[in-house]
């Protein structure tokens, strides 16, 4: 008589195949973590043993802080902090907050490193200059923010008593012959009444 007949039996199997579905989707596993923090004096160690001479840098944290992270609260702040020192006179020291979890990148982060020692890094400036680090230090500052995957930041690099000396490679005579004056005598054009070059590098 054109009455549609339905299964009782394929009816309810659905039904509970929805209910199963609907316990699985509420048991699934969250998290949340109020903060974390670790013991100061973690020890760091950089041993670069593929350059020549080597570069080995001693350095430590002194506080790493991290928190709050809740899996059914991803839109929440999860704040950072972290400083310690590179080196024997360098020092670093960063804070800010970030939501890891989720999907759009969201981050800010202010922070500075004070006073790094530059000589110990030669070794990665003399294959692509041919010269060495005479003496120096770095100072540089940040305050960067990332949100809806879309960054803009502020960095300022300053130079202390920066001076290179020729490695006397061919690598040096090659980048001599491109410059139109000696490589110091460039950086001093470079050079504030303080002998520090700056410089500001917006990120966008």
């Amino acid at each position: 008589d054109g009455k549609k007949i339905e299964d009782k039996s394929t009816t309810d199997k659905v039904a509970s195949k929805s209910e199963t579905n609907d316990k699985i989707e509420k048991s699934t596993f969250s998290y949340s973590l109020g903060s974390l923090s670790f013991p100061k004096g973690i020890s760091l160690t950089l041993n670069d043993e593929g350059v020549e001479p080597r570069v080995l840098v001693n350095g430590r944290i002194d506080t790493l802080q991290l928190g709050p992270i809740d899996s059914e609260a991803p839109k929440q702040n999860t704040l950072f902090k972290i400083d310690g020192g590179v080196g024997e006179y360098g020092k670093f020291d960063f804070a800010g907050s970030a939501k890891p979890l989720q999907e759009a990148k969201d981050l800010t982060v202010k922070g500075a490193i004070k006073a790094v020692d530059l000589t110990q890094y030669s070794s990665y400036v003399v294959p692509q200059l041919g010269y060495q680090i005479k003496s120096g230090s770095l100072d540089i500052s940040t305050d960067t923010k990332i949100a809806d995957n879309k960054i803009a930041g502020k960095n300022k690099l300053i130079l202390k008593m920066f001076n290179l000396v020729s490695a006397k490679s061919s690598k040096s005579k090659e980048i001599g012959k491109k410059l139109p004056m000696p490589m110091n005598a460039a950086l001093d054009i470079l050079r504030n009444k303080n002998g520090d070059i700056k410089m500001a590098i917006p990120v966008s």
